[in-house]
């Protein structure tokens, strides 16, 4: 387990179910006015057979640098700096090697576009383990809305051949009914992850909450460059002299609807007879 690793957390629906995708140790970054500023920092995460998984947050920048990350098509001034992923059994794969996601992309792990077609359940076992990623970053609310519709109607026939799905940005509330499982970038990292149902009832981390009541995510770099990102804009942390200085690890919470992970040095408290803190 890295500093920064976050247990997996999944929805209550799949947490049963055998890893579809792992991805390791993901950092990465883009190039502002000829600097190379890191936006994504140590990103991991596993995505079960037929998952639906939400990643909500910095929409501006690490979002959309996640989606082109893990299909393998880069914006000029992309670089991934380090990582892997794993697709079921097969083998580790670094997202460094030169042209190895593109042809992952064009595989196995691809695109959803706005246009594509439901997939209708042939009774035939899939050709091989799939990921389709649907980036409903920048689109308008109607859009984005219209888009995570057409990803409910796609749902049952995903699930039945066991093809995972990540919905990356997207009005929160539509995505976290859709989803599985919700994870929230901030700074570059995970801060919180777990049900879907559970994210959207009782967000333990700042930025959830901020999302929740459909308020934009704060800036990527708006924090002080070390500490907690979100120490500026948190209610509880704003401050705190441990926010300011330290990078919170991971807290496991138990809840009605699974596991929750949330890496906050003052995470909100949330339906105290139905959870603990685990030690």
């Amino acid at each position: 387990m890295t500093a920064h690793h976050i247990p997996a957390s999944p929805g209550p629906r799949v947490a049963a179910r055998e890893v579809l995708l792992q991805v390791r140790g993901l950092r990465a970054s883009v190039s502002l006015g000829g600097a190379e500023c890191p936006v994504l920092e140590d990103v991991n995460f596993d995505l079960r057979r037929g998952e639906r998984l939400g990643v909500q947050g910095e929409a501006e920048s690490a979002l959309p640098l996640l989606a082109r990350v893990l299909t393998g098509r880069p914006a000029h001034g992309d670089r991934v700096l380090a990582g892997t992923t794993r697709l079921a059994s097969g083998p580790v794969r670094s997202l460094t090697e030169p042209g190895e996601p593109a042809r992952r992309g064009a595989g196995n792990i691809a695109p959803l576009g706005p246009a594509a077609p439901a997939l209708p359940h042939t009774g035939r076992p899939p050709a091989g383990p799939r990921v389709l990623v649907a980036d409903l970053t920048g689109l308008s609310a109607d859009e984005a809305g219209a888009r995570t519709g057409r990803l409910r109607a796609m749902a049952p026939a995903l699930d039945a051949d066991g093809t995972g799905l990540i919905v990356v940005g997207g009005p929160f509330e539509a995505v976290a009914r859709l989803c599985d499982t919700l994870q929230i970038v901030a700074g570059g990292r995970i801060v919180e992850r777990g049900p879907g149902a559970e994210l959207r009832a009782h967000p333990r981390h700042g930025l959830t909450e901020t999302l929740r009541t459909g308020a934009a995510a704060p800036p990527r770099g708006a924090g002080t460059g070390r500490g907690c990102f979100f120490e500026p804009h948190c209610p509880r942390g704003r401050g705190q002299e441990s926010c300011r200085r330290d990078v919170p690890g991971p807290t496991p919470f138990v809840s009605p609807h699974g596991s929750v992970t949330v890496k906050c040095h003052f995470p909100a408290p949330a339906a105290p007879c139905h959870e603990s803190r685990l030690s």
